[in-house]
């Protein structure tokens, strides 16, 4: 008998859940309709809004520099459906308003251009079609100011402290790419513009090969001047250099005929580094020592020169740096 009332009980409960749940259901489908369809008739209708948009300015001569402030973005009251504004507003930042400023009128008594913005609503209007009325345009007015375009090109110069681990040295010289750029802009500040110089760059116990991108900045007055490249290239070769040790012969230049001359001693020594993978093939021959003698003086000592050495060894010294000698006829 409890059983059976259990399971009556249970099959009551159950019908009044799905009874309750087909309520909520239907009662959320008439909300979400009522919603849609007051969403529809709202945003069909028309209004003014005021939007931001960016401006894009088009046929800047070539040579010519605007020198004074143009703005980025101008404030466009429109008539348009709520859907329309809706667009409008949400993609505002991809949307432009482009100003021709071929058609600048200029100043009778005065230097200088102006673009009457709002006496040209109907043609701004055409930019987005035949779905919005442009009203009215903030700044009403702008106005341009010209100077002359002037190019040239300038050297690059580094700003830099290097510093190399103490077995490494600069192979070749230190490099920037390009060595030169172009700069474009008012010529009275472009031709105060003598080179184009780097950040700072500080590299401490350089022990490999360097490339690295670096940027230019410009002397003086720049905010209206481009540059053709904002970076250069840097290149430190930097290579393990070795010290090195040699003797070589000590010849004799420019001796009169029937003279006969010999210098003590008739070696010298050189000392030097050198790339360490170069090491190996440097050897006497690639060095020529002498003592001229039409420079002699009342000294009884001539002095080595180094007439002939690699071209790819560094800090070259002589020992001894003067022989004595003795002259006979």
């Amino acid at each position: 008998m409890k059983t059976n009332l259990l399971k009556l009980f249970r099959r009551s409960t159950d019908g009044g859940n799905v009874r309750l749940n087909r309520k909520l259901i239907t009662f959320l489908i008439c909300v979400s309709l009522s919603v849609f369809f007051w969403f529809i008739t709202t945003f069909s209708k028309d209004y003014n809004s005021t939007i931001t948009f960016p401006v894009t300015y088009l046929n800047i001569p070539k040579t010519k520099v605007v020198v004074n402030h143009l703005p980025e973005n101008i404030d466009v009251e429109i008539n348009a459906s709520g859907f329309t504004i809706l667009y409008y507003k949400l993609r505002n930042a991809t949307q432009s308003i482009r100003i021709d400023l071929k058609e600048l009128r200029a100043f009778k008594d005065a230097p200088g251009y102006y673009f009457a913005v709002n006496n040209r609503l109907e043609k701004i209007g055409r930019q987005f079609g035949n779905k919005i009325k442009v009203l009215k345009i903030v700044p009403d007015t702008l106005f341009v100011n010209y100077s002359k375009r002037l190019i040239k090109t300038v050297p690059v110069k580094l700003n830099a402290n290097i510093t190399y681990n103490k077995e490494y040295q600069l192979k070749d010289s230190i490099r920037l790419i390009p060595a030169k750029v172009t700069i474009s802009g008012p010529e009275e500040r472009v031709l105060k513009i003598k080179y184009a110089e780097t950040e700072f760059v500080k590299l401490e116990d350089v022990d490999s090969e360097i490339k690295k991108d670096i940027k230019l900045i410009l002397a003086n007055d720049t905010s209206l001047v481009q540059v053709s490249k904002p970076t250069v290239e840097l290149m430190v070769p930097v290579v393990k250099f070795t010290e090195a040790n040699l003797e070589i012969p000590v010849q004799v230049d420019n001796l009169p005929k029937g003279y006969s001359l010999k210098v003590f001693p008739d070696k010298v020594s050189v000392k030097f580094i050198v790339p360490f993978d170069e090491f190996e093939k440097i050897d006497a021959s690639a060095f020529r020592a002498r003592v001229d003698y039409s420079k002699k003086t009342n000294s009884k000592k001539l002095k080595i020169e180094i007439v002939k050495k690699p071209s790819n060894i560094k800090s070259l010294r002589v020992n001894p740096e003067k022989v004595e000698f003795l002259v006979r006829k």
